[in-house]
C-alpha cells in the first residue's frame, strides 16, 4: 500500500460482480492482478459479498439518498479510508436504510470514535481490542492509532474484505461501453 491512501469500497451481499459493477456504470475487463492496481477494481470475498473499489474517496458512497437507493432490496457495506487525515468510516445499509455507522476522525482526538445503529455482534470485541492496544501505546510511544482499525475491522468482520489485507484476485474494471 502507498502512503496517504484514499479509497472508497462498497460490498453487495449476494449480487455477482459483474451486476455489482455495472451498478456504476462499470464493466470487467478479464485482466486481473493480486493487489487492487487499477483505477476500478472488484472482487468477490467471504460470503458471496462482491466488492467494488474505487482509487479515491466516491462521494456519492457518502450520500444517505444515494446509499437508500444503493441498498433498496439488498445488504451493502461501504467503506471510506482516508490515510493523509486519519478518517476510516463504515456504514452498513440494508432495504433503503442505514443498519450501523462507525467513523473514526483522528482529527477529532485518538481516541474518536462515532457509532450508531444495531452494531454486529463483533463490534464489542473489536473495539475493545483497539481501545486496549491505544492503551499500551499511548504508555509508550503514542505514535500509533490504533482506533482508525476498528470501522474497517468491523466491515471486514461482516463482508470478509479489508482493503489492506484481504488477499484475493481482483479484475480490472473499466467504464462499461454505452448500450445502444
Amino acid at each position: 500500500m502507498k502512503n496517504g491512501l484514499s479509497i472508497s469500497w462498497i460490498a453487495f451481499h449476494d449480487l455477482p460482480l459483474a451486476n455489482a459493477a455495472l451498478v456504476f456504470g462499470l464493466a470487467q475487463t478479464g485482466e486481473t492482478d493480486e493487489v487492487f492496481d487499477f483505477a476500478y477494481n472488484g472482487a468477490v470475498v467471504g460470503k458471496n459479498w462482491s466488492v467494488v473499489i474505487f482509487d479515491d474517496v466516491n462521494m456519492d458512497l457518502v450520500d444517505g439518498k444515494h446509499m437508500a437507493s444503493l441498498s433498496a432490496g439488498r445488504d451493502v457495506v461501504v467503506v471510506h479510508n482516508i490515510d493523509t487525515v486519519m478518517l476510516q468510516w463504515a456504514e452498513q445499509w440494508r432495504d433503503g436504510h442505514e443498519v450501523w455507522s462507525i467513523r473514526h476522525t483522528s482529527a477529532d482526538g485518538a481516541r474518536n470514535l462515532e457509532v450508531t445503529g444495531n452494531l454486529p455482534s463483533c463490534f464489542d470485541e473489536i473495539r475493545g481490542a483497539r481501545f486496549a492496544d491505544q492503551d499500551r501505546e499511548d504508555a509508550g510511544a503514542a505514535e500509533i492509532d490504533f482506533i482508525a482499525d476498528t470501522p474497517l475491522q468491523v466491515a471486514e468482520c461482516v463482508t470478509g474484505f479489508r482493503h489492506d489485507t484481504t488477499e484475493a484476485e481482483f479484475t480490472e474494471l473499466v467504464p462499461a461501453p454505452d448500450e445502444a
